[in-house]
């Protein structure tokens, strides 16, 4: 586990804290700087292997490009949730691309806009 891998862990409980509560999810909306996808994901990966309900969108910005994950917790996908429809969404904002898998999908920003592509 490196550096920064420890420092998300370190911080787990108090970014499940703060989810927002939206009808029937819990959405965690956070920002990184300087993660890469990778580190997302197991982010993502360590909520899901013990929590349920959860609707994850994280973003990190690194040598000014925009990349952004959304993982979804199994039990909300027979809900009809769907990552890669919310990836394509979001990533419309920033000229990205995206919308594939159901349970998690990823997509990097064409155009980083920090007055339009904000958490």
């Amino acid at each position: 586990m490196n550096f920064k891998q420890k420092s998300i862990a370190n911080s787990l409980n108090s970014l499940l804290e703060n989810a927002e509560t939206v009808g029937d999810v819990k959405l965690l909306a956070q920002r990184f700087e300087d993660y890469d996808v990778n580190d997302l994901k197991k982010l993502c990966d360590d909520i899901k292997a013990s929590n349920e309900g959860y609707i994850m969108v994280f973003a990190t910005t690194a040598g000014g490009k925009l990349n952004f994950v959304v993982s979804i917790c199994d039990d909300l996908l027979d809900k009809g949730y769907h990552a890669g429809k919310m990836v394509k969404e979001i990533a419309a904002v920033c000229d990205g691309s995206g919308g594939g898998k159901a349970k998690y999908d990823a997509s990097r920003c064409k155009r980083f806009y920090k007055n339009r592509c904000s958490f």
